[in-house]
């Protein structure tokens, strides 16, 4: 049995696989798509979570890679 940790803030009953799959699936633009990136004031669609399906607005930038 291999044991894996769970990552920070993933609930106990959250399938890890969906935020693998999130991740890859966000890593590139799509050929003929612009490479999108995330400033104060852009609007933004949850795709997953709690509040998925949701719309907002950046508000800062925390300097995040």
């Amino acid at each position: 049995m291999e044991v894996k940790l769970r990552p920070k803030g993933l609930g106990l009953g959250a399938d890890r696989t969906v935020l693998e799959n999130a991740a890859k699936a966000m890593t590139k633009p799509k050929e003929g798509e612009e490479e999108l990136k995330v400033i104060v004031g852009a609007s933004v669609q949850l795709l997953s979570g709690k509040h998925q399906g949701l719309y907002g607005q950046v508000n800062s930038n925390m300097n995040c890679p």
